[in-house]
């Protein structure tokens, strides 16, 4: 059985950038925030603008990796933490996105006549990320309900992981196979208030459920969903 990716979404995403960079709206930069040092969260005049920004952990330490920064824009929040280079990449970091489908169009994007591209891109955002989340929990009943699937797959140890978010949302991760020879780094997906997508990667591997579980599960408990309208 293949494995459904969470990262489709890259695609709608990338376009909603190039489209609001020639609108001169400002996207997370993860290399310039990098940059910039650890802050705290919400400390930075970027996050104190962004009502979103309430919903990142206030913790400046999450499962032993500190924070080493945020961005926010009307778009996303985001929060980094352990260890990034300048570029963003590192090898022991975990970081949380927080995207708004439904932010308020630019003026300056309505007075170049991208307003309905802009729309578009927010609804394809969102169902993307509706998709991949309830993709992966049809295929963690399909492979509860039938034994020998499950068994070929490699047992309980490869279901996907289905959990709630404080708000009640479901968020997954995609578990490899046990025949999978290699394996990698999976994100956290959820759509939240049928309205923000929230994504948590980690650089480590997911190797089973119950790994992929304790590796994220610090990061959704650390989460202010709640105060999301």
């Amino acid at each position: 059985m293949s494995r459904p990716r969470a990262a489709l979404l890259g695609a709608g995403a990338a376009v909603l950038l190039l489209v609001l960079a020639g609108c001169g709206q400002d996207g997370v930069d993860p290399g310039k925030a990098a940059a910039t040092g650890p802050v705290e969260t919400g400390a930075d005049d970027d996050c104190r603008a962004i009502a979103m920004a309430r919903a990142l952990p206030a913790a400046t330490m999450i499962a032993g990796r500190p924070l080493a920064w945020t961005q926010c824009s009307v778009q996303e929040v985001v929060a980094s933490y352990g260890k990034e280079d300048a570029d963003g990449n590192g090898d022991d970091s975990c970081r949380i996105e927080i995207s708004d489908s439904r932010y308020p169009i630019p003026e300056s994007a309505r007075a170049l006549g991208m307003q309905e591209t802009l729309e578009n891109t927010r609804e394809l955002i969102r169902e993307m990320a509706r998709a991949n989340v309830e993709m992966l929990v049809e295929s963690r009943k399909a492979l509860e309900a039938e034994p020998v699937m499950l068994r070929v797959r490699g047992g309980p140890s490869t279901l996907p992981v289905v959990g709630s978010t404080a708000t009640g949302d479901a968020y997954v991760i995609s578990v490899p196979a046990s025949a999978d020879v290699e394996v990698g780094n999976e994100p956290l997906l959820s759509l939240v208030n049928d309205r923000y997508v929230l994504t948590i990667e980690c650089d480590a591997p997911v190797r089973d459920h119950d790994q992929a579980l304790a590796l994220y599960a610090p990061y959704v408990r650390a989460l202010n969903l709640g105060v999301l309208p």
